[in-house]
């Protein structure tokens, strides 16, 4: 004789398709007015939703918060190479990248995850353009690039001009600059040429924005 929970079977009264069924209803039964149960099945929800969230995959209504604890700090010399990669690999201008105007930003692993520059451009009236403001792929999305953004604009004074494609413009009428089709002649063979990589790097255009601090 064989026992299951709830029941008893014996090679003598063999076990019916109407036995089956019974006893599929006394467990689903126990299982819902059991506490255990209830408590097990809850712990397993809450494993699921948190794999989920480990994956990558937010649960439903949840909001990503733009709060990634990074700090800014002037670039090393060790952060070059890194950053010349960076701008290479978006297809960015990789002249004149001076180390003594980037400011990073750093996770708190201390692991360099964006860069940009203000610089200094000599003329007929000098102009300062913001350049090079990269964030690493992996941590875009978090309001890391919005706050480099601040934090270069809030150690200049005066206009300053930056070249960008036309997907970033809304990026940076957040932070108050407008496209100007009056554009500074230290800017014009850089848009130029601009326009030609933007074009064929990402079917898109290149464009000159101003904003005054």
């Amino acid at each position: 004789m064989t026992e299951g929970r709830g029941f008893k079977y014996s090679a003598e009264y063999p076990v019916t398709l109407k036995d089956r069924k019974a006893r599929a209803v006394l467990l689903s039964s126990n299982g819902r007015n059991n506490p255990q149960s209830q408590v097990r099945a809850g712990e397993g929800q809450a494993r699921r939703k948190t794999l989920r969230c480990r994956s990558g995959k937010s649960p439903p209504n949840e909001v990503d918060r733009s709060d990634a604890p990074v700090k800014f700090r002037p670039a090393q010399e060790q952060d070059m190479a890194q950053i010349q990669w960076l701008i290479l690999k978006e297809a960015m201008n990789p002249l004149n990248l001076l180390r003594d105007r980037f400011l990073v930003a750093e996770d708190a692993a201390g692991q360099l995850v964006a860069c940009g520059q203000v610089a200094n451009i000599p003329g007929d009236p000098p102009i300062q353009e913001l350049r090079s403001l990269v964030v690493v792929k992996e941590h875009r999305g978090q309001g890391i690039g919005t706050r480099l953004l601040q934090e270069l604009l809030g150690r200049i004074e005066g206009e300053v001009y930056l070249l960008t494609i036309g997907r970033a413009i809304k990026f940076y009428q957040r932070a108050g600059f407008e496209e100007v089709s009056d554009v500074p002649p230290q800017l014009s063979l850089e848009l130029k040429l601009g326009n030609v990589v933007a074009k064929v790097a990402a079917q898109d255009r290149c464009l000159v924005m101003k904003a005054t601090r």
